[in-house]
């Protein structure tokens, strides 16, 4: 009979008890906001720093297959909306296979690069690089180009996004927190179903500016092991600034003062690496 009694007891201790905690924060005011300040602080860092750290854990470490599924998924949205089949002369085409057969050897990566031409008036001169090893490069492009050494400067940067794992990083960094975790774990359903998003990214926001930079440097790095400066690879980042298509894609075209800003950086490289 006393069960009741203890029971409703125990829940007026509880209630009183919370009662005086809402009363504490109520009349603690800083301290209620000290805690909001807290909270918001937590989930910037958490966005701005865990996210892409967790993204880049994830990158490295999904399988190959994974990978190829993903651009394949990826090749085919592009191809129906962006692609048109390249109109390059097998002579030439020829000849910068052999050239980017010549860069993947040197590379010595696990990746099993490969280079494919799409004509495309829409995108304009460009590359894009996908997680596999492909690397797509419009006709417009190579017309764009005054001599080979510009379109090496491009293959080897789009290689360092491959290398690097950005395609991959960028699609987990944009999925969410829910899907990135799946992701960890191993759910193959959760990331073949983001490879959708891929083609959107490229195509509209491009790689980050940090991405950008770490390919930059590689390219630059390139030339300067090679005993040679950046000049070629400037030149035609300038000039694909200012052949800038109405929707331009992202991957190598950018606004005008960010360019000023890539060939400032490649500048100061040379400096410091000779």
């Amino acid at each position: 009979q006393d069960l009741p009694a203890f029971a409703f007891l125990e829940k007026s201790k509880s209630a009183n008890r919370g009662m005086r905690l809402v009363h504490f924060l109520e009349s603690r005011w800083r301290l209620a906001a000290g805690c909001l300040l807290c909270l918001i602080a937590c989930v910037w860092v958490f966005t701005a720093y865990g996210i892409p750290l967790l993204a880049k854990h994830v990158a490295y470490t999904i399988p190959t297959e994974i990978s190829e599924k993903v651009s394949r998924k990826t090749l085919q949205m592009l191809d129906q909306n962006f692609f048109k089949p390249s109109e390059l002369d097998s002579a030439r085409v020829a000849e910068l296979q052999e050239t980017f057969h010549n860069l993947g050897r040197e590379a010595e990566s696990d990746f099993n690069y490969r280079l494919l031409f799409r004509r495309s008036p829409r995108i304009g001169p460009n590359a894009f690089a996908l997680p596999s090893g492909q690397i797509v490069m419009t006709d417009e492009l190579v017309t764009l180009a005054e001599n080979d050494e510009e379109l090496v400067g491009i293959l080897v940067h789009e290689m360092a996004h491959v290398d690097q794992r950005h395609g991959m990083r960028m699609l987990f960094q944009n999925a969410g927190a829910f899907l990135l975790i799946s992701a960890l774990v191993g759910d193959v359903a959760s990331i073949t179903s983001m490879a959708a998003t891929l083609p959107t990214l490229l195509v509209k926001s491009g790689y980050s500016r940090k991405f950008e930079r770490e390919a930059d440097q590689a390219a630059g790095a390139y030339f300067i092991r090679k005993g040679r400066d950046t000049k070629s690879y400037r030149d035609i980042l300038l000039r694909l600034s200012e052949n800038r298509p109405e929707n331009p894609a992202m991957s190598m075209i950018s606004s005008h003062p960010e360019t000023e800003k890539r060939i400032k950086y490649l500048q100061e490289l040379e400096k410091a690496l000779r």
